[in-house]
């Protein structure tokens, strides 16, 4: 099947790069105050919102209130302790497919829940330098599931929704990219259940399984 599209917008966590297991071990240690014990699943079908959004509903769901200032300063903490024991590298297939891309004439774009910070501790910046634009949480003032920051990305780019397509890999990433108007491919590299993912177009286990017919178009 021939993806019609012009541009490839990237999430970065789980899509670019291999960093859950780290974000679940920053947020066990940060939250084992409150007696708080996270799986991957439950970090994974939150990814893509915001930090503060995502601890927000898990203490929520825990019955634990904090003021908005604790929250915030778990936050900082979080950000910090990822940053001190992440391992976290980007999937060699995902930089290989993101320079082909570029080469056969795809625009390209990265949009995260993530910020800028966490997204070069893990990327460096010879990926980073493919895409045309990079939105974070800090440039959108709702993140995942809503479609802000895919819309801004198209726009930067000057490139319609229709014409773009969006890989995923959460179902607050995928939600965001069908209400933006945008073809969604979601990947199995973090959840494995594909009824959470059902709301994408595709779903498949990696970027490997794109391929590229004559006419350098994507096809599934």
């Amino acid at each position: 099947m021939i993806i019609p599209v012009k541009a490839v917008i990237f999430d970065f966590d789980g899509v670019v790069a291999e960093t859950l297991s780290w974000h679940v071990k920053a947020w066990n240690i940060v939250l084992a105050r409150h007696h708080i014990q996270l799986t991957d699943l439950d970090i994974a079908v939150e990814e893509g919102a915001g930090a503060q959004d995502i601890i927000r509903k898990i203490l929520h769901q825990k019955n634990i209130d904090i003021t908005e200032h604790s929250l915030q300063e778990l936050v900082a903490l979080k950000r910090r302790t990822y940053k001190d024991i992440s391992k976290a590298c980007v999937y060699p297939e995902t930089a290989a497919f993101i320079r082909e891309l570029k080469d056969r004439g795809f625009r390209l774009a990265l949009a995260t829940g993530s910020v800028p910070e966490a997204i070069r501790l893990v990327a460096g910046t010879e990926v980073l330098t493919y895409f045309e634009t990079i939105v974070t949480s800090l440039d959108v003032t709702h993140t995942k599931p809503a479609p802000e920051g895919f819309l801004l990305a198209a726009r930067r780019l000057e490139i319609s929704p229709e014409e773009c397509l969006v890989i995923e890999n959460a179902p607050n990433g995928v939600r965001a990219a069908k209400s933006a108007g945008m073809h969604c491919v979601a990947l199995r590299t973090t959840i494995q259940d594909d009824s959470i993912l059902s709301a994408a177009d595709h779903i498949i286990d990696h970027v490997t399984d794109f391929k590229f017919d004559s006419k350098s178009r994507l096809i599934l």
